[in-house]
């Protein structure tokens, strides 16, 4: 099973493109962090994340996120390109805080907006 669960910050705007046919992209970077101890020192280490959403999802995120929401993102891993970039596929985003203004509000707000695995993700012979 390829399920992946992020909380962190968008690192800028959403950017989105509508391909032909009317299908829509939109994407973010997403900054996840962890804290540790070294030697005494607190340690505070960022990765960044490449999100993607598409359909309604890509609505929803293009016109509702700003740069330092702090989001849930449920998704699964793909890799592309020559190099094999990881990517993150959104199926599920909850925004936990919306940043307003160099304040932050917190939300109870969840789109329902759901995304199904793509027809073929999952093998039918799953044993549960």
């Amino acid at each position: 099973m390829n399920k992946v669960f992020l909380i962190g910050r968008v690192g800028k705007n959403p950017e989105m493109r509508i391909y032909e046919g009317g299908n829509k992209k939109a994407w973010i970077t997403l900054a996840t962090s962890k804290r540790y101890k070294q030697d005494g020192n607190l340690i505070e280490k960022t990765e960044w994340h490449f999100v993607v959403f598409w359909g309604g999802l890509a609505d929803w995120c293009y016109e509702n996120l700003k740069k330092g929401d702090l989001l849930f993102i449920e998704g699964e891993i793909t890799y592309y390109g020559k190099s094999k970039e990881a990517q993150i596929i959104a199926r599920n985003v909850k925004r936990l805080i919306k940043k307003i203004n160099d304040t932050q509000e917190s939300l109870d707000e969840t789109p329902n907006l759901n995304q199904e695995p793509l027809e073929g993700d999952l093998p039918e012979d799953l044993p549960f």
